[in-house]
C-alpha cells in the first residue's frame, strides 16, 4: 500500500497537520519537529499527493500551457524557457499541443480547468478571435502569448511583428532586390496576419514586387512534397525572385531545402532571410539572416502577467468564453498587452543584389 501522511505523522510522533505544514512551509522547517518529519518522509519514501494537496488547500502550483505544434522549434523553446522560469517560482508547467485545432485547444484548455490549474499560458491556434471575450475561465487566470488577436480580452505577450517584417523588407530593397516571394504556413493566426500585412505595404512603398506562397499545413511526407513543389514552381518562373522572405522557422527550412534540390547557390543566385531564429541557420554556410523574436523574453513577461493575475484575486462571478457565442466582457481589471522588439541577425545569406 502506498504510505500515507498518517504514517510519516506516527513515525515523527505528530499529527498529520503538522507533517503537513512542515512540508507546505508553513511552519519553521529547522527545529526538532521538522527534522522529525524529514527524517520519516525519508525513511518511509513518502511521496506527497499533489492533487490532494490541492484540493485541501483549494489552491494549485501547477501551471497549464497550451501551444499550437510541439514540432515548431519556435514553440519548443517558448516551452522550454517558461518550465524554467515558472519553476523558478515553485510551479510545475503541464504542456499539452492543440495541433493547430480550434477545437483541440478548447478541450484542452477545458480539461487544465477541471484540473484545476492555478493559470493558464495560451498561444492559440486558428485567428483567435474568441479571446476577444472577457477571461471566464472557471476563473481560472490566463495569459496569451505570441498570436494575440486585436481587442485581446487577456493579459497578453507578443512582439512587434510589423516593425520586424518592415525592417526585413527594408533590408532587401536597401541591397538591391526587387522581386521578393514571400512564403508561410497559413495557420490563419493573428500574427501571420500581421507580418503579411506589413511585408505587402512596405514593398508597396519601395516599389517591390511581392510574390506571395501560402503553403498548406506540412504534416505529411505528401504535404511537405505538395508543398515543395509550389514553392519551385515559382522559384523557376522565368522572372523569377531575387530574395526569399520566409515568415516562420517552418518555411525557413522548406526554403532551405526547395534551394539546395534545384541547385541554388545563397546568396549568389537567391538571397534568404528568415522570420524566427534557430541555433542551426547561424552553424550553415553561409549563415541563415534571420529575425529573432526575444523567446525568453516573452516566457518571462507572459509569466510575470499570469503572477500577477494569481496574486489579484480575481474571484468573480464570471461567464464562459467556450460556454456559447453571447456573454459579456468583463474586466476586474484592465489587461496588460506587452508588445516586444525582435533582433535582426545578419550572418551572409542577404547580400547586394
Amino acid at each position: 500500500m502506498p504510505v500515507t501522511i498518517n504514517d510519516v505523522a506516527r513515525m515523527a510522533a505528530v499529527s498529520p497537520g503538522t507533517v503537513s505544514n512542515v512540508l507546505n512551509g508553513r511552519r519553521s522547517q529547522e527545529d526538532v519537529i521538522a527534522t522529525a518529519v524529514f527524517r520519516a518522509v525519508k525513511t518511509l519514501n513518502y511521496r506527497v499527493n499533489e492533487a490532494a494537496s490541492n484540493l485541501r488547500l483549494r489552491q494549485s502550483r501547477i501551471i497549464g500551457m497550451v501551444v499550437p505544434d510541439l514540432r515548431n522549434p519556435f514553440f519548443s523553446r517558448l516551452i522550454d524557457s517558461a518550465q524554467r522560469i515558472v519553476g523558478l517560482d515553485g510551479y510545475r508547467l503541464f504542456v499539452t499541443s492543440s495541433r493547430e485545432s480550434v477545437k483541440v485547444e478548447i478541450d484542452e484548455i477545458a480539461s487544465f480547468v477541471r484540473w484545476k490549474v492555478a493559470g493558464l499560458l495560451v498561444a492559440p491556434s486558428g485567428d483567435g478571435r474568441r479571446y476577444r471575450k472577457a477571461n471566464a475561465l472557471d476563473e481560472v487566470p490566463c495569459v496569451i502569448l505570441d498570436r494575440v488577436p486585436s481587442g485581446c480580452a487577456f493579459d497578453s505577450v507578443s512582439v512587434d511583428d510589423a516593425a520586424a517584417c518592415t525592417a526585413g523588407i527594408e533590408r532587401l530593397a536597401n541591397t538591391g532586390h526587387r522581386r521578393i516571394l514571400l512564403t508561410y504556413v497559413d495557420t490563419k493566426a493573428p500574427n501571420l496576419a500581421l507580418r503579411i500585412d506589413a511585408c505587402e505595404r512596405a514593398a508597396d512603398r519601395l516599389g517591390l514586387e511581392l510574390l506571395r506562397e501560402s503553403c498548406p499545413a506540412i504534416d505529411s511526407p505528401e504535404a511537405q512534397q505538395l508543398s515543395d513543389h509550389r514553392i519551385a514552381r515559382v522559384l523557376n518562373r522565368k522572372c523569377a525572385p531575387d530574395a526569399l522572405f520566409s515568415l516562420s522557422i517552418i518555411t525557413t527550412r522548406q526554403a532551405l531545402r526547395v534551394l539546395g534540390q534545384s541547385g541554388r547557390r545563397i546568396p549568389e543566385d537567391v538571397s534568404l532571410l528568415g522570420f524566427d531564429d534557430s541555433q542551426w541557420l547561424e552553424s550553415l554556410h553561409p549563415g541563415i539572416d534571420a529575425i529573432a523574436q526575444p523567446v525568453e523574453a516573452m516566457a518571462e513577461a507572459g509569466w510575470q502577467a499570469l503572477v500577477a493575475r494569481l496574486q489579484t484575486d480575481l474571484r468573480g462571478s464570471r461567464k464562459g468564453i467556450f460556454e456559447g457565442d453571447h456573454q459579456e466582457s468583463v474586466s476586474d481589471r484592465s489587461c496588460t498587452h506587452t508588445v516586444l522588439d525582435c533582433e535582426a541577425r545578419w550572418r551572409g545569406s542577404v547580400q547586394q543584389s
